[in-house]
């Protein structure tokens, strides 16, 4: 049997910064129900819309969560997936700023890149693209 649902969020081994997780996707057929839990605790039904997606919200905690989404349909066909997502409530601590080209002429094209490391000293990167003189945001 395939699967049953189609899971879009969470991925796994996410990190949010908050702690409601959202979860949601689209189910394959009409008549399967839903239901997820977080670390274990109790499951909570998700509604399925009409045109057979869901999405809904569980409250989990700073740390590594494990989500289990269970579904099954009509048939007794049964689908779980778990996913394992972080919570980190702590802001990234900038660390360095890269301007190219350095130096910058009138109406050149520049990128910004900020490197941020949090607590666990694991490497953000960030890439802002403006143009000089007319600072437009660009797509980078």
């Amino acid at each position: 049997m395939s699967d049953l649902i189609i899971l879009e969020t969470p991925k796994d081994n996410d990190y949010i910064n908050k702690t409601i997780i959202g979860i949601s996707g689209s189910v394959i057929a009409e008549d399967v129900f839903i239901k997820a839990s977080v670390n274990n605790g109790a499951f909570e039904n998700v509604f399925v819309e009409a045109d057979n997606t869901f999405a809904h919200k569980l409250i989990g905690s700073i740390g590594k969560n494990e989500i289990v989404i269970h579904a099954i349909d009509l048939y007794g066909n049964e689908n779980v997936i778990k996913r394992i997502v972080s919570i980190d409530l702590d802001y990234p601590i900038l660390s360095s700023v890269l301007i190219t080209p350095n130096p910058v002429g009138p109406r050149q094209k520049i990128k910004i890149y900020l490197v941020a490391t949090d607590d666990e000293k694991q490497t953000l990167y960030r890439k802002i693209g403006f143009e000089l003189g007319r600072y437009k945001a660009l797509r980078v």
